[in-house]
């Protein structure tokens, strides 16, 4: 079960029966786009996260490095327990650092086959560094679903540095999925088992995410997949709603995004 901060409610999970809603009734309510709502990112938690720092407004109690992390909802997986995640859209992107920056939202954002990016040199340890010094950091977005509580819900969870390892060999796995008759099926019709691991080097540690593969989703699912693959989709760049939402909290004075 996700383990959330304290939220008090009145309401029930079920609406009343006298809801006898029209086919019609939800559009009344006017259009919320994907820029009016807040999309939820989910993270594995390092040393200099929100929900770790006691001054931090995201912060969790009992939190530690390798939790996983849903922000907006303000969602919390033990690390070692794990959450159930359905891959459902990816896109790959290139964010500009200050490297004596290391927290904040990126400076910019590129396509993975924008000229900058496609022109940019590498430097001595293999990063691409641009001339006035910045890096630009390759980034694996995965639309996900994820399991609240047994319901599913719309999340991003963005890979980067040595998680990008981790997010190859998945969609290595997911181009492999085949029905009986040699067709390639969806990626989003199996359901994956994100835990997190550490890894190390330099002498330091750090958490990764550890995917596990698990079965085939049912009928139902599969159509809750297919809808946020063709969302996601619409979204076009998710480097720069990730970019968006981070810069609105620090504005905000937030970490939480």
């Amino acid at each position: 079960m996700a383990k959330t901060k304290e939220i008090v409610t009145k309401s029930s999970n079920s609406p009343p029966a006298r809801f006898n809603r029209q086919a019609d009734d939800v559009a009344l309510g006017g259009t919320v786009g994907a820029a009016d709502m807040a999309l939820p990112f989910l993270q594995i938690l390092q040393g200099l996260s929100g929900p770790l720092k006691k001054d931090s407004p995201s912060y969790i109690k009992g939190a530690a490095i390798g939790d996983i992390y849903l922000s907006v909802l303000g969602l919390r997986w033990d690390g070692d327990e794990g959450v159930e995640i359905i891959p459902c859209h990816y896109t790959r992107a290139y964010c500009e650092r200050d490297p004596a920056i290391v927290t904040g939202p990126p400076i910019n954002t590129y396509a993975a086959d924008d000229p900058l990016v496609l022109n940019t040199p590498r430097g001595d340890k293999g990063k691409l560094i641009m001339e006035n010094g910045h890096e630009l950091q390759e980034t694996a977005f995965h639309a996900v679903l994820v399991d609240v509580d047994g319901k599913w819900t719309r999340a991003v969870f963005p890979m980067r540095s040595t998680a990008l390892k981790v997010s190859k060999n998945m969609n290595n796995h997911v181009m492999a999925f085949e029905d009986e008759k040699g067709e390639q099926l969806a990626r989003w019709s199996k359901r994956w088992h994100l835990t997190s691991g550490t890894a190390t080097g330099g002498g330091n540690s750090w958490a990764v995410p550890v995917l596990t593969m698990g079965d085939w989703v049912d009928q139902a699912t599969y159509d809750m997949g297919r809808e946020w693959a063709k969302a996601a989709g619409k979204l076009t760049n998710l480097a720069a709603t990730e970019a968006a939402q981070a810069a609105k909290a620090a504005e905000e004075g937030s970490d939480e995004f």
